[in-house]
């Protein structure tokens, strides 16, 4: 290390481990320090002093003269390290500005250059793609959203998507073709996009557009790396580089400020179903009427291009020059925070909110009524758990055909073509009528005594819980599905899986659970508080009642029983609603 202490390889990390690549930067920084010295001496007055950049076990050197490898190994022959050249190479700027250049799995070049390296990273990722495709549907589908579409996502933080649509656009059009694989269909539909990108807590697949975020997702990797620089660089020197200012909260309304987290680090709770499906409808305008005002009072005429900017200095030639020089703090530089990246991460959050938000008006706009209820089914807690089972049980494993079936589901896709009248039981055929189709098994009972059970076995958990199924009835004869006996108390639960799809539902579907939920209290009227309706449709929407109490439950068990229990619940309700889908028990 660097002051000395010696760390034997049998001390040390696994490999693989990242741990090891920050140790081994640790250690080497003293001689990193040294040799940066040994290069100023060596450089001639009239050329700027050579930078080493690092990261982590990622070492650059930027030199105004040629340094060769074997000058490099004289440098380091004292140093505790041993140069690798067969891993070491130099290359002098005038051939990089032809061939640009690879680093940290990103590129720097021309945006031709950039282009030829982006269509290299997607043929590589459409060889994975392909891969999926010999995997059981539902592990491809966990992989493909956790995984595979996230393996290009640091590029867009990194290249400037400038000249690039084309190939960012490239890459959703693949991870789309996936998907339609996976559903089984080879149609593409309009909404088919908008879906997948949709997050999950609003009903769609989670898996954001490319071609979409990738300006925001560079601007705010600028962001965040101009707050990391000034923490580094000395403040006066900080100031001259040739770099954007940074956004600031002051740039970003408080309502936005305070808008959702975005899918990738949203944690799934069952808060979210509270307000996530409200219609947007009258939001997010008022700033898109400002920036179109603005476009319009451009002057169309001036050229916007490179030849009209003022040249910016070289990262080399400032650091040449005098730190103690003042310079002029540009006024929206003065209010970045030195300390953290939240307000750079929050605005970025707010712009991803403001375009879901966005596509979930399109998409809104698009659907029928009961295309919108089963999208507001796909978006409630326990109607979206089943995207992240493991399939490491029965209980949790979805065949291939019940993935199709689900995705369609999830991709508002009708099972068969625009009629008036079911072949089946000559009903008017609406959107999701097969889920209350009379002529169809949906499996009612099935669904209903699958999670009395695992309700049943999941409060059986707790210790001070006594927990009868079908407990005896009144002198009526009349009995509910669950008691449960503790110190606080007893409590009855009746549990009943309702369509939203029926002909005595309501316009709102949370209406019809809310009446569904009153119903019941009536029924067990002589039970008084201590019964609790637990009524939920068969997409996985909760009544208001019942979210309530499912809350309370899962408070009450320990995370991985709670975890278990929204999985199995959510797994078994896709699982039958797909095979209903699919038409089994149709004569």
């Amino acid at each position: 290390m660097y002051d000395g202490t010696v760390i034997t390889s049998s001390e040390g990390v696994r490999q693989g481990d990242p741990l090891g690549p920050l140790f081994f930067s640790l250690a080497i920084r003293a001689t990193l320090q040294q040799l940066q010295q040994q290069l100023q001496r060596t450089t001639n007055y009239n050329r700027p002093p050579p930078i080493i950049l690092a990261y982590l076990d990622d070492i650059y050197i930027i030199s105004g003269q040629e340094i060769t490898l074997r000058e490099l190994e004289d440098y380091l022959k004292d140093a505790p390290i041993t140069l690798n050249t067969d891993k070491t190479k130099t290359q002098s700027l005038a051939a990089a500005r032809t061939t640009g250049i690879k680093t940290l799995g990103s590129f720097i070049g021309s945006t031709l250059q950039k282009a030829s390296f982006l269509a290299s990273k997607i043929q590589d990722l459409q060889v994975v793609l392909d891969r999926l495709k010999a995997l059981p549907k539902q592990h491809a589908l966990l992989l493909l959203r956790a995984s595979t579409s996230t393996l290009l996502r640091h590029l867009p933080r990194t290249i400037s998507a400038q000249g690039l649509f084309a190939e960012f656009r490239d890459i959703d059009i693949r991870l789309l073709e996936t998907v339609k694989y996976l559903q089984g269909s080879g149609d593409s539909r309009a909404l088919d996009q908008d879906l997948v990108a949709l997050p999950t807590r609003l009903g769609g697949l989670g898996i954001p557009l490319y071609a979409e975020t990738a300006q925001l997702a560079f601007q705010n990797s600028q962001a965040i790396a101009d707050i990391t620089l000034q923490r580094i660089l000395p403040p006066k020197l900080f100031w001259r580089l040739p770099r954007a200012p940074s956004p600031t909260p002051s740039e970003t309304r408080k309502d936005e400020l305070e808008g959702n987290i975005d899918e990738d680090t949203e944690e799934d709770t069952l808060d979210q179903d509270q307000d996530q499906n409200q219609d947007y409808t009258q939001k997010q305008h008022h700033t898109q009427d400002q920036h179109n005002a603005q476009e319009q009072a451009l002057d169309r005429g001036r050229s916007r291009s490179r030849a009209n900017q003022q040249p910016q200095p070289s990262l080399p030639f400032l650091l040449s020059q005098d730190p103690q020089q003042q310079p002029l703090f540009p006024p929206e530089h003065r209010q970045i925070d030195p300390t953290s990246t939240g307000p750079a991460r929050t605005i970025y959050r707010a712009a991803i909110d403001k375009l879901n938000r966005a596509r979930l008006v399109r998409v809104q706009q698009k659907l029928s009524l009961q295309q919108e209820n089963v999208r507001l089914e796909n978006s409630a807690f326990l109607g979206r758990r089943w995207l992240l089972a493991m399939p490491t049980s029965q209980p949790l494993r979805l065949s291939d055909m019940d993935i199709a079936a689900a995705l369609s589901i999830r991709l508002l896709t009708s099972p068969e073509d625009s009629q008036d009248i079911c072949r089946h039981c000559d009903r008017a055929y609406t959107f999701a009528h097969e889920d209350a189709c009379r002529a169809r098994t949906r499996q009612t009972i099935v669904k209903h005594n699958k999670i009395c059970q695992a309700l049943t076995t999941a409060l059986q958990t707790i210790p001070e819980n006594k927990v009868t199924l079908e407990p005896q009835g009144d002198y009526r004869g009349i009995r509910t599905d669950i008691r449960i006996d503790n110190p606080k108390g007893t409590t009855y639960l009746d549990v009943s899986v309702i369509s939203l799809g029926k002909e005595t539902a309501r316009k709102d579907p949370n209406n019809t659970l809310s009446a569904t939920e009153k119903a019941k209290k009536l029924k067990y009227q002589n039970l008084g508080r201590a019964f609790r309706p637990f009524i939920l449709s068969q997409g996985g929407l909760l009544g208001k009642e019942t979210s309530q109490t499912y809350k309370e439950f899962q408070k009450s068990l320990t995370p991985s029983t709670s975890e278990w229990l929204d999985k199995y619940i959510s797994t078994t309700l896709v699982r039958l609603r797909a095979r209903n889908w699919l038409g089994y028990g149709i004569d």
